[in-house]
């Protein structure tokens, strides 16, 4: 019996081997996943197959037209750079774990990564091609820019304005309506409790600037 268009899944590659990723977008009923691409060509997983790195997406979409990508990646400026070079936010799938609590008033951009266990709250606004790992929570009336990827169990609270390309560490936590300046790194655990320069890098309780800032990713 033919596929209803209600039946039909969009079929999917997921953009570096990324576990939590795997298993978000293979129990979610309308992806078929078909594979995953890596830059290690060693790098493989029990369930699907290492289609190859980036330089394969050109000959997978052509014989697939309506294949979308789904970028799971953690480095901010990789996450730009496969977004504009090899995808195109056209082919990018937007996708929210269905335990997430998103507010229907919140914002999420095209090509994002919702993961499990994530909050956004109300007026949040999260940018095109973002990362939100497990646990992770955007609070009311946050703003984060363009591929920003934020860790399990980061926690930007009210108002805090995060810029294009940032990475916020795992556990780290920005006080309220603090600003966070594109290309800035938050260590992992830091708390944030004043604005952090375009940039720079960030650690500690309270979190303090480290020399060299920008370096990582």
């Amino acid at each position: 019996m033919p596929e209803t268009a209600s039946e039909r899944r969009t079929r999917a590659v997921v953009v570096s081997l990324d576990g939590d990723a795997l298993d978000l977008v293979e129990g979610l009923s309308g992806i078929e996943v078909l594979g995953f691409l890596d830059a290690q060509a060693d790098s493989t997983d029990r369930a699907f197959p290492n289609l190859g790195a980036d330089a394969a997406w050109p000959s997978l979409k052509a014989r697939e037209p309506g294949l979308k990508a789904v970028l799971a990646v953690d480095p901010p400026k990789l996450r730009e750079r496969l977004a504009s070079v090899y995808y195109g936010l056209d082919d990018l799938l937007t996708v929210v774990a269905e335990d997430a609590v998103v507010s229907p008033h919140a914002s999420v951009g095209r090509g994002t990564l919702v993961q499990r266990g994530v909050m956004v709250g109300r007026n949040a606004v999260v940018g095109r091609a973002c990362k939100l790992n497990c646990g992770a929570a955007v609070h009311h009336d946050a703003w984060l820019g363009d591929y920003t990827t934020v860790a399990p169990g980061a926690r930007l609270l009210g108002r805090v304005q995060v810029g294009r390309g940032c990475y916020i560490g795992a556990a780290a936590v920005v006080l309220p309506r603090r600003v966070v300046g594109d290309g800035a790194i938050i260590g992992a655990g830091a708390v944030v409790t004043s604005d952090v320069p375009d940039g720079a890098t960030v650690v500690g309780v309270p979190a303090r600037r480290r020399p060299e800032s920008g370096a990582r990713f």
